[in-house]
């Protein structure tokens, strides 16, 4: 049987006043568990893509900025999973996983519309816990993690693939 300490788990959701669109990652890495902030991981694309898409500063600002960024643009941000056992930060490694309460937070936040995955482990682990509602579109956008994937091979892939977000936010 696996100790408790051998658990992790992810962070509160962030969700401003009228949130239109929901971006679900699978487990903070490990760097961003140890910084306590979403994709804290300087090598992660996720707020360079982010802030590009949505013309914004560069994401080279602290963090309060990056919170700030996210609920003038009325984006929430949570992951699928709220503890796992992962040594490291691969989601591969994922084992043991039980989930955040999605549906307790679309619910509560009628305002969401579109539901968008960063990355297939997400979906993957969205779909074993949870089914789809039909008053919310779901969109599965390539990872931003720093690990290379065979078909997002850089920043401007990324970019492009990701852009169907500004769409939702309109």
């Amino acid at each position: 049987m696996k100790t408790d300490s051998q658990y992790i788990y992810s962070f509160e959701p962030i969700v401003p006043y009228k949130a239109k669109i929901l971006i679900l990652g699978s487990m903070p890495s490990v760097l961003s568990l140890e910084k306590q902030q979403f994709y804290g991981n300087a090598q992660n694309r996720f707020w360079n893509v982010l802030f590009f898409l949505l013309e914004q500063r560069p994401a080279d600002t602290s963090y309060d900025d990056k919170l700030k960024f996210l609920h003038k643009n009325k984006i929430a941000l949570w992951d699928v999973i709220k503890s796992c056992v992962r040594p490291g930060s691969l989601d591969s490694n994922i084992s043991a996983e039980q989930p955040n309460d999605i549906n307790g937070l679309v619910e509560v936040n009628q305002t969401i519309t579109h539901v968008f995955f960063n990355g297939t482990k997400a979906k993957a682990v969205y779909e074993k816990h949870f089914d789809y509602k039909n008053n919310l579109t779901y969109t599965l956008l390539p990872s931003t993690s720093p690990i290379p994937r065979k078909n997002i091979r850089n920043i401007d892939d990324l970019i492009t693939a990701w852009a169907i977000l500004k769409d939702a936010l309109q």
